[in-house]
């Protein structure tokens, strides 16, 4: 199934630095696994624009591999 989001729409993202590979050019990847249910694996890679700016996309896949979420996201920080 493929959705399309017509309009704008927040969501928090939570990161830490454990996962986080930090690469040439501002840009930086990161691949988490989850044991529950599924065995998710999530990957996600981002390019930091500026300051609290940055582009990010994220693929989900299940323990068989089937993929299960693409998204593209335009990301802003604000302080926790």
């Amino acid at each position: 199934m493929i959705q399309q989001l017509g309009e704008e729409r927040s969501s928090k993202s939570i990161r830490d630095e454990g996962g986080l590979v930090l690469l040439p050019k501002q840009l930086w990847s990161s691949v988490k696994r989850e044991d529950c249910n599924d065995d998710i694996t999530c990957s996600e890679v981002g390019w930091l624009l500026d300051e609290g700016r940055a582009i990010t996309s994220k693929c989900i896949f299940s323990g068989k591999a089937q993929l299960k979420e693409i998204a593209i996201a335009n990301e802003t920080a604000t302080q926790i």
